[in-house]
């Protein structure tokens, strides 16, 4: 990581003043202020390091929390108030809701409930860069009951 290599390099020009000061090559104020600095960067990074790892572990946490949210969406909808179904309707469809006689429908779906929708072959022609043309057609909703 860059981080540990960043407070190697300080740490190796610690050591390189303090044999300098040691040999009578430098002043030995002049290496302690460098050894303050360099001290201080290194911790610095530490903490920058630890900042960063805090952040992937609870990116991690939230991607489990998420996946098991979409895997288990039917289940969360059945279970929820009128106000957090009308929350998950609008993160899955982003387009209104359009009525027609039969039903209604919407223009749009989410795209990572688009993808999550795909067969294999349709997910493999999406890697490789091509598209069957169905991600611009409308999304029929049947009519609950």
């Amino acid at each position: 990581m860059k981080f540990k290599s960043e407070v190697a390099k300080n740490e190796a020009r610690i050591e390189n003043a303090r044999l300098m000061a040691a040999d009578g090559d430098w002043d030995v104020q002049d290496f302690k202020a460098l050894k303050v600095k360099l001290t201080k960067a290194n911790a610095e990074l530490v903490g920058k390091q630890a900042k960063l790892m805090a952040t992937v572990e609870n990116y991690e946490d939230d991607l489990r929390t998420g996946t098991t949210i979409l895997s288990n969406l039917h289940i969360f909808y059945a279970n929820s108030t009128l106000s957090e179904k009308q929350l998950i309707i609008s993160s899955v469809f982003t387009g209104k809701l359009v009525f027609d006689k039969s039903g209604f429908r919407t223009i749009k779906l989410n795209r990572v409930v688009e993808d999550m929708l795909l067969t294999p072959s349709e997910l493999q022609a999406k890697k490789i860069g091509r598209s069957d043309g169905n991600s611009e057609s409308s999304y029929q909703v049947g009519a609950a009951g």
